[in-house]
């Protein structure tokens, strides 16, 4: 090793005692999803979805994971706008109709959320995001007496949705 690798290491090594990481512990990410249907998968979704989150605060986790959304329901809307341009079925054409609207709707509740996150206002976040879950559910529920083309979309939309609201949630309560 030549001396400025060592300096370097040494530098880096000093920096994280002076500065330790101030991110979130195993037991703070588990508090983080306590509050999602399937804390198991909303752990294993952050655990998987977020780079760096042992130094990633809560208030960042929060962005992150409506970002998450944010980027889903874009291609969830593409799909159904496709799909409604190229269904013939009257009745399943109407439900992806549908889907396009409550998308749109998904889609400003978390500009919102976003935005009050930043802001630190967790409450106006959580009503946002709990918007966000009745509006997939109703385009899946429009979905209910057909072979239902959105499984995978809605699995994800809800895990992601189930993970920012448990985020919020702890956020609203603990901060």
């Amino acid at each position: 090793m030549d001396s400025l690798t060592i300096l370097f290491s040494l530098l880096l090594i000093a920096s994280s005692i002076v500065y330790p990481s101030e991110g979130v512990s195993q037991d703070i990410l588990k508090k983080l999803c306590d509050k999602a249907d399937h804390p198991d998968n909303c752990t294993e979704l952050l655990t998987k979805s977020i780079p760096k989150l042992a130094t990633a605060t809560p208030r960042n986790i929060s962005l992150l994971t409506i970002e998450m959304l944010q980027n889903r329901s874009a291609i969830n809307l593409k799909y159904f706008e496709d799909q409604y341009i190229n269904t013939m079925d009257g009745y399943v054409n109407d439900q992806f109709r549908l889907c396009m609207f409550a998308y749109h709707s998904i889609q400003t509740s978390l500009l919102i959320a976003h935005k009050a996150s930043t802001l630190g206002n967790f409450k106006v976040a959580l009503q946002e995001l709990v918007n966000v879950d009745e509006y997939a559910t109703k385009c899946d529920n429009g979905f209910e007496h057909t072979p239902d083309p959105i499984d995978k979309i809605d699995y994800d939309m809800y895990f992601k949705t189930q993970a920012a609201r448990s985020v919020a949630h702890y956020l609203r309560y603990n901060n």
